[in-house]
């Protein structure tokens, strides 16, 4: 490499000395040799002036000078120096006087560098042999010009191809173009420039070698004879050098450590400190080539050797792995750059942007070393932020793509994105993103990158609050294509995904972005394709709302397109379908909507072959809206307008017209209007049954308004009339319910049992019959026929499916049949109620006790007895469903049951032989007390006044029995008045015990009971005891006498 300074340094001749004297001595008579001995005690001044003359002379010129001067001549060492720089330049083959001459003019007196002097222009310090590095050209992924693709026609789907896919495979097909490796561009970048780099010689080999050689030993001469010459510093320097030229780099540093040492403040110090970084680089010292290069970095910026020093101190930091340390210089060196006023363009000088980007270039590498990306955004937090670090960030991921480290190269641009989110560069680094993901074949990224890139940039995203968006044409058209291919991407996929979760995903994802580009490019010629598409999605995905929304929009919000027909009509179909699922509380909503829709397709498209059809659902869904009037407005243009339209279509816009009138309360004129529809309606049409019904319906709503009327007899008439005019009518069976159902209100019996009758022989299978049998019940009830009541409750009790009706009408059948006079049946519906009932216990007991009462008013002694004693066991036996009622019933059964018993008491007579008879009698009255004595254990008042009152009657029975027995046959008169006084006394005490047991029925007044054993007892006191009870009258009066 050639050395500037070198090359400057000598700019004239000794022939220009010569000439200079010889001039002087034939100009003016000057003594040649006293001339020359002038010379030794002056200083020798040398202008400039150039002169291009031979070197072979310049250099004999010296030579003869040196021959004949005294060697302590002032001039001697200069003119030795010279004739050793001339033989040196002999040896490189170059001159560079002008360059020598400019340089000598940035020197102060001694020799230092002379601060804020214009720097000479920098040697490039970088080799060519690589070529120059070009950034990463940020291009645009997919252009605009996919081929449309219809999704879904009215008559299909069509399938969509995903443009992300396809720019992933073309992608794939293009070869990858090799650049320089890391190694190459080390030893490019690293590569030693020596003092004789680039001299480059026309020379022969051996006679430069010679040249060279006689150079180092005038240099050595001049040092030893001249140890004191003030320019010894550049002798050492050329000394130096000559030395390099001959590959001698031992001696080259000896001798440049010598000017380090001796003269530290020469003007070759920045150089020498230089060449020996670069010495001792090559030589792989990198510690003593880092000190080196800091010894020429402490000179600063006026250095020529500045910028080269910071770049190879970073090298031989990064080559001991003080890679933090590395990049500082580095930076530094950028630092500079920008400072400076330079931007780090490649447009604005390529020469210096080569240096740039080499230096990006091995941070790129260092950053590779020490974590990639993330330790970018370390770095510049500890060192604080830079502008230029998007080129850092964008020269690592250049490094990462030339490996094909894909995944690392689209790191570093999304870590610089994350980091500067708002930078002007930010959606460029994400477009390369997406780039390394296609280059690398990574679908899933591709789209996650890509949708990332829609939502950061989006047209209304605050992104562009902060940018023009107009200054930046190419991101603003990959914005446009980047959403065109995430729609069409996932509609693709929505139609392809096999399972419900991923398909659904994918349509969400297609419908974000078809939105997304039709809020960003509204007017743009591809909106309304979009938003067909859009539509379309939402369609096959049965969104059914939005499709119809999209598909109206497609229609009539654009200019007329080749889609607004089919979009419109779309619409329509969307909103049909939209009906069939939208929830109850919003198809009012649906359906206007839809009729709308079809009204303005009407009107925007009114030679369309639908327009008929569509314009009949219109009608047919105002009515449904009830708006009756619009309805047959409608319907009335859609006859009128379209008269040659399919028959059908015409029938149903009569049929709406009629409904209408229907629904307008005008039932008189919808009569009419059926009755018309019916006439034209062919006698197989399905429909004539749904007419029919709504004729029958119209004569049936003016029954109604009759019947509200108050016009009992005319509703009834109308009624019953639809029996006549619509007999296979649905309506009828309801209309003669109804018409009974008047009847009953009005209490007409005979007239509703005929309407009911009636009803159950025409409807036998009619779900109404049930409750047809219930009035006739009641009817036959309010109108007094009991028994043919009775027989409707014994139907209602075989075709009652709930438990408590069917139980409720075998008792009021049992109750009629009893109040009918039919004993007998009314005993086979008891027994029939306790079969079906035994429980609870309650129910049946009562029903056993109706069966009793019946048996005694049949005379059926046996089966009444035997009731009664059924009646007891049950209770007995009931244990915790025994209720008051049970012991009631079964008291006073048992109370019966125990007649017989008194009555054999009362039968018994006492006749002689007399001891035995009253044994007896003593016998049958101890049973007869210990019977009614029982029924206390029931604790039913009414049961234990009586079995009180039975038992005082049974000790008065006995009582008088005994007085009144028969006497002995053999007795005399005073016999028998003894006998007499004998029975008194016997009697007597029973008289008394009964006395005492009426006495006790009294008890029960004291605790509230009062009934008629108690005043049967009152009634019995007062005839034994006439002076306590006989004064004050039996019942109430004595009950209040008491009180």
């Amino acid at each position: 490499m050639k050395t500037d300074t070198y090359k400057n340094y000598l700019k004239v001749s000794f022939i220009t000395v010569i000439a200079t004297l010889g001039a002087g001595c034939l100009g003016g008579g000057v003594n040649y040799r006293d001339s020359i001995a002038s010379l030794r005690d002056q200083e020798v001044v040398i202008d400039e002036p150039i002169i291009e003359d031979s070197l072979e002379k310049a250099m004999s010129a010296y030579k003869q000078f040196l021959l004949e001067m005294p060697e302590d001549a002032a001039a001697s060492p200069e003119a030795m120096r010279r004739l050793a720089d001339l033989q040196l330049e002999k040896g490189s083959g170059t001159y560079e006087f002008v360059k020598q001459v400019r340089r000598d003019r940035e020197l102060g007196a001694d020799g230092k560098l002379i601060a804020g002097a214009p720097k000479a222009a920098p040697k490039k310090f970088f080799s060519a042999a690589g070529g120059e590095q070009s950034s990463a050209d940020f291009e645009v992924l997919f252009p605009g010009n996919a081929e449309k693709t219809v999704i879904k026609g009215r008559e299909g789907s069509a399938a969509v191809d995903s443009p992300i896919v396809a720019a992933m495979q073309k992608n794939n097909d293009k070869p990858q173009q090799p650049g320089e490796s890391d190694k190459d561009f080390e030893r490019r970048t690293t590569g030693v420039t020596t003092l004789a780099a680039n001299a480059g010689s026309d020379i022969p080999g051996a006679e430069a070698a010679a040249d060279t050689e006689q150079a180092i030993n005038l240099y050595k001469t001049l040092l030893e004879k001249y140890p004191n010459y003030d320019r010894n510093d550049e002798v050492l320097y050329q000394l130096a050098r000559a030395y390099e030229e001959t590959g001698r780099q031992d001696e080259a540093m000896v001798i440049l450590d010598r000017i380090v040492k001796t003269y530290p403040n020469t003007r070759h110090i920045d150089e020498t400190q230089f060449r020996r970084g670069e010495i001792f680089f090559v030589r792989s010292k990198f510690l003593d080539a880092e000190k080196a290069y800091g010894e020429v970095i402490k000179i600063g910026q006026v250095s020529a050797y500045y910028d080269q020093s910071l770049f190879k101190r970073g090298w031989s930091l990064f080559k001991q792995s003080m890679y933090a340390e590395a990049l500082d210089d580095f930076v530094v060196l950028l630092d500079m750059k920008t400072a400076s006023g330079y931007h780090l363009n490649p447009e604005a000088n390529k020469t210096e942007y080569q240096r740039v980007d080499d230096t990006l270039r091995v941070m790129s590498l260092t950053f590779s070393y020490i974590g990639g990306p993330s330790s970018i955004v370390e770095y510049f937090q500890t060192r604080g932020p830079r502008s230029y670090e998007d080129l850092v960030y964008a020269s690592l991921a250049d490094h990462f793509l030339e490996k094909r480290r894909y995944a690392d190269a689209a790191e570093s641009y999304l870590t610089f994105i994350n980091q500067y989110p708002m930078h002007e560069k930010a959606p460029a680094f994400h477009m390369n993103t997406i780039d390394v993901y296609i280059k690398g074949r990574f679908p899933i990224l591709i789209i996650d990158t890509k949708r990332d890139f829609a939502a950061r940039y989006a047209i209304n995203g605050d992104y562009w609050r902060q940018h023009d968006i107009k200054k930046s044409p190419d991101i603003l058209a990959f914005i446009k294509t980047n959403l065109n291919d995430l729609a069409k991407h996932y509609h693709a996929l929505s139609q392809r995904a096999g399972k419900p979760e991923e398909r659904q995903a994918a349509y969400v994802e297609a419908a974000r972005w078809y939105r997304e580009f039709l809020a960003s490019f509204p007017q743009d010629v591809q909106a309304p394709a979009m938003n067909f598409l859009l539509a379309e999605l939402f369609y096959e995905n049965k969104a059914y709302r939005e499709a119809s929304v999209e598909y109206e929009r497609t229609a009539y919000a654009y200019p007329a397109h080749e889609k607004s027909a089919e979009a419109g009509y779309a619409a329509i179909i969307a909103f049909r379908d939209y009906e069939k699922v939208v929830p109850v509380h919003q198809q009012a909503n649906a359906h206007n909507e839809m009729i709308r829709s079809s009204l303005q397709f009407g009107d925007t498209f009114p030679t369309h072959p639908e327009a008929p059809a569509v314009l009949t659902n219109a009608a047919e869904n105002l009515y449904a809206l009830k708006e009756y009037d619009r309805a047959i407005d409608v319907a009335d243009k859609v006859v009128k307008d379209h008269p040659k339209a399919d028959a059908k279509l015409l029938m149903a816009n009569w049929i709406v017209i009629a409904h209408s009138k229907f629904e307008l309360a005008r039932y008189d004129e919808a009569e009419a209007s059926y009755k018309s529809v019916l006439d034209l309606l062919p006698k197989d049409d399905q429909r004539r049954l749904i007419v029919v019904d709504n004729y029958a319906a119209s004569i049936y709503k003016q029954a109604e308004v009759l019947k509200d009327k108050g016009e009992i007899d005319k509703a009834v008439d109308n009624f019953m009339r639809i029996g006549q005019l619509a007999p296979d009518s649905k309506i009828r069976p309801n209309a003669e319910y109804d018409a009974a159902v008047i009847l009953i209100t009005a209490e007409k019996w005979d007239r509703a049992t005929v309407v009911l009758s009636g009803f159950r022989q025409q409807f036998a299978s009619h779900k109404l019959q049930f409750d047809v049998t219930t009035k006739l019940a009641y009817v036959y009830q309010k109108n007094g026929k009991l028994a043919e009541a009775a027989l409707e409750y014994d139907r209602i009790a075989e075709q009652a499916v709930e438990p408590a009706v069917k139980k409720e009408a075998m008792t009021l059948s049992a109750e009629f049949y009893e109040k009918a006079g039919q004993l007998d049946t009314a005993i086979s519906r008891y027994e029939r109620f306790v079969k079906n009932y035994p429980k609870p216990v309650e129910d049946a007991v009562e029903a056993r006790y109706h069966i009793a009462q019946l048996y005694q008013k049949t005379g059926k002694t046996n089966n009444y007895t035997d009731m009664l004693k059924e009646i007891v066991r049950v209770d007995k036996t009931a244990g915790s469903e025994r209720t008051d009622r049970t012991k009631y019933l079964a008291a006073k059964s048992a109370f019966v049951l125990n007649e017989p018993i008194l009555q054999v008491f009362k039968e018994s007579p006492l006749k002689e032989p007399f001891q035995k008879t009253l044994a007896v009698k003593k016998e049958k009255m101890q049973k007869a007390i210990k019977a009614y004595s029982e029924l206390t254990e029931y604790g039913v008042a009414e049961v234990i006044a009586a079995a009180t009152y039975q038992i005082a009657g049974i000790y008065y029975q006995f009582s008088v029995d005994l007085l009144n027995s028969e006497r002995p046959k053999n007795l005399d008169e005073l016999e028998l008045e003894q006998y007499q006084l004998v029975l008194e006394e016997q009697a007597y005490p029973f008289e008394e015990k009964a006395i005492a047991v009426y006495e006790k029925n009294l008890e029960l007044l004291s605790t509230g009971i009062f009934n008629g054993w108690i005043d049967k007892s009152i009634e019995q006191l007062g005839k034994l005891l006439p002076v306590r009870y006989a004064k004050q009258e039996a019942g109430e009066n004595f009950v209040n006498a008491i009180y």
